[in-house]
């Protein structure tokens, strides 16, 4: 019954294959079977669903009349008014128990359905999937009568493309997918009408699949024919072009897997190749209202030559990336990883925030009103990867919704993360991230009390440890919830302590000098020290008050108003609290996006744009065989990598200055690299132990030098360096002065 599926939670999947599985017969009463829906809070509504399969296999063989006649009647069956009850009551609605007690035996009046969403939505959009699908079988029939399709159409074109409802353009559907198997000529005149509804990705596809590939005028004539009533797909994937591009993409595959071998005519001149003409017309249909992340899944340089179409040789990259965004949310193109990744390459800029944003928590969702299916699929893609989709580019609303409808699990890897980053949202208001998270557990442990279960979802996130230890009486509500399993309720606190402390001036705020600044970037020298950014219950934690870079920034009249309405306040990237140097923020969206591409965990180039000195512990017995330079590669992911040469031995200390060039930075990374080489860094007790205790200095002799970046707006190439703090250098004036060389 595809018509429920991704509307039940997990917990009620068993019933809900179980009524899949059922055995179907060409009997009316076994396309209907009475369920009840529940929901999280216990409401519950019977509901009669329709098995699409039962229903095709009953009007398979009948007249068009006979199965016209047995849509009505099921269709009137499914328009009963159901009822609500609420937890603890009983539903009074008379329930047909023949079916239901097939599935579950007859000790169960009715199967119970455990739904994502509050039963009264849940009911509706099940009804709306069910009348959508009647209608649609309807259409097939209908166009088996020329006069039935007359009077059809006549209904339709009295109305405003805008007031037909989503039945009538199931059934519009329905129709052009009959008749392109029936009657091509009825089939293209009916689907490239402007006045009628949109075509869903079915019909396109049924209508390409009528072109001759082979005949480039067919080609032609048909992405011509269709570019108008393109225009008005609910998105580009549904277009006809998109559609006979796939089968272009797919028989130019075929072609070139056949031209490994030459063919060779009877005369001995080798053919023509037939995969070039195939190419050629492929290239022509991606100036048409294709998507290019469905036409070319795998295809980077295919996608990016797409864009070309769009953009001027002398475009800026901030220009490119606006052209490229234009098109997404004109053509509601699919967020896909491939066309998201390739594209933000090809522009210079992170692309993938603006993209999913505007697919999941912007006008998208007005835009598909109407019909939900680019929401949908671009929901689906999201929680592919749900850590990198929306935690690491903070939509964590969305996050939210998935969380509380059980599409995300409290138990999945990026719930700590996603925990993490609700706590470092300095600006605590409603648009940067809920104010209540909601999810369920299937169970707890028997005599484990509950605060320990939920301590264990994210045992290593001290936001969560310290709301669960400090303010669970305030913040956490745990009830009971059906199918035995729990609802917890969490409130975030509304205040974020480190930016309260900075602003009432609680803490001796530091000068953080100024290395470069302009109207979109600027460059600080952090103080080692301060952190780059704490969660908002640092105070609480450390039972003290704190504070960090980027509270200190927001508490400055000079940058702080600005940078609560950028994304993560400006951060791109971060240093370890005890590392100085060389730190960048955006001071607008636009380099937010650009400057996370180029220096963030989403960069993508190889130059090593950020360069870090540091004093190494020199774990070799002998000088002579330490690597003067090498490139680490990380053990985890290949693409982080750590470049690093020996500046100086100081041979008394066995103490080597090391420099160091990365583009990536994941948390740790010098610190592990290094000690991976036999070099930890002096006072890293960490990652080299004991043998890295020294006097010398009193922290973790690590500064961030310099940094290298291409501007986001005027892509002039910027440098910024830091000088070396004084404990640094008094660190090495030991060296030098005590050591022999």
């Amino acid at each position: 019954m595809h018509h429920v599926r991704g509307l039940v939670r997990h917990a009620g999947r068993k019933v809900l294959r179980a009524l899949e599985a059922r055995q179907t017969t060409t009997l009316p009463q076994a396309c209907l079977c009475r369920v009840e829906l529940v929901d999280v809070n216990g409401e519950r509504q019977a509901v009669t669903l329709l098995h699409p399969g039962a229903l095709l296999t009953m009007v398979k063989g009948m007249t068009p009349s006979q199965a016209l006649r047995a849509l009505e009647d099921i269709a009137q069956q499914l328009d009963t008014p159901a009822q609500t009850t609420s937890a603890g009551a009983t539903s009074s609605t008379k329930i047909d128990e023949g079916s239901s007690r097939a599935v579950l035996g007859t000790e169960h009046a009715i199967p119970q359905l455990y739904v994502k969403d509050e039963v009264h939505g849940t009911c509706t959009e099940v009804q709306r999937r069910q009348c959508r699908f009647i209608a649609k079988v309807r259409g097939r029939f209908v166009s088996s009568d020329p006069a039935a399709v007359e009077g059809a159409l006549h209904g339709w074109l009295q109305k405003s493309p805008g007031d037909l409802d989503d039945v009538e353009a199931a059934q519009y559907n329905g129709m052009v997918e009959s008749l392109a198997a029936t009657d091509t000529a009825a089939a293209i005149a009916l689907a490239i009408n402007p006045s009628l509804p949109s075509l869903s990705a079915a019909a396109s596809a049924a209508l390409a699949s009528l072109v001759q590939l082979h005949t480039p005028a067919a080609v032609h004539a048909f992405l011509e024919s269709f570019a108008g009533k393109d225009e008005s797909a609910t998105s580009a994937s549904d277009s006809c072009a998109t559609q006979l591009a796939m089968r272009l993409r797919r028989e130019l595959g075929k072609a070139q897997s056949n031209e490994s071998r030459p063919a060779v005519s009877s005369a001995g001149v080798a053919a023509q190749r037939p995969g070039h003409g195939i190419g050629a017309l492929l290239r022509e249909a991606t100036h048409f209202f294709i998507d290019p992340g469905v036409v070319f899944p795998a295809e980077p340089a295919s996608i990016q030559a797409w864009a070309n179409q769009f953009v001027s040789p002398d475009m800026l990259p901030v220009s490119r990336a606006a052209a490229v965004l234009k098109q997404v949310r004109q053509r509601r193109l699919q967020p896909r990883r491939v066309a998201m990744d390739s594209l933000s390459v090809w522009t210079l800029t992170d692309l993938e925030r603006p993209w999913l944003r505007f697919a999941l928590e912007s006008s998208a969702q007005a835009q598909c009103a109407r019909g939900d299916t680019y929401v949908s699929a671009a929901y689906q893609l999201a929680l592919k990867d749900p850590k990198r989709n929306l935690v690491d580019n903070r939509l964590l609303h969305t996050y939210a919704r998935a969380l509380a409808r059980g599409d995300i699990s409290p138990l999945d890897d990026s719930f700590a993360a996603y925990l993490e980053e609700c706590g470092e949202c300095h600006d605590t208001a409603a648009s940067e991230r809920p104010s209540i998270i909601r999810f369920t557990l299937s169970s707890v442990p028997d005599g484990v009390p509950l605060l320990r279960a939920l301590h264990d979802l994210a045992p290593k996130c001290s936001y969560w440890r310290t709301l669960l230890d400090h303010l669970a009486d305030s913040c956490v509500r745990v009830s009971t919830a059906p199918m035995s399993e729990v609802k917890v309720e969490v409130r975030l606190p509304c205040v974020h302590e480190c930016v309260a402390a900075a602003t009432a001036a609680e803490v001796k705020l530091p000068i953080i000098p100024v290395l470069y600044e302009d109207d979109d970037v600027l460059v600080v020298d952090k103080p080692a020290g301060l952190a780059t950014s704490r969660h908002g219950l640092s105070c609480t934690q450390l039972g003290t008050p704190t504070t960090d870079l980027i509270s200190v920034l927001l508490a400055t009249d000079r940058v702080g108003a600005l940078a609560r309405g950028i994304f993560r306040q400006g951060q791109v990237h971060r240093l370890d609290a005890e590392t100085s140097g060389c730190l960048l923020i955006a001071k607008s969206d636009v380099a937010a996006d650009s400057l996370r591409h180029q220096l963030g965990t989403s960069a993508a180039f190889s130059h090593h744009s950020k360069i870090y000195h540091a004093l190494c512990v020199v774990l070799e017995p002998s000088l002579r065989n330490v690597r003067l330079h090498d490139d680490i590669i990380d053990a985890a992911d290949p693409k982080i990598r750590t470049r690093y040469r020996v500046i100086r031995f100081f041979p008394k200390h066995r103490v080597a200055w090391v420099e160091c060039r990365i583009q990536q930075g994941k948390k740790h990374q010098l610190r592990r690299h290094l000690a991976s080489r036999g070099l930890p860094i002096l006072a890293d007790l960490e990652h080299g132990g004991a043998v890295c205790c020294q006097s010398m200095i009193s922290r973790v002799a690590l500064h961030a030098h310099s940094l290298s970046f291409i501007h986001p707006v005027t892509a002039d190439p910027i440098t910024a360096a830091a000088p070396l703090p004084a404990d640094f250098r008094r660190c090495l004036s030991l060296l030098r002065d005590t050591g022999v060389e």
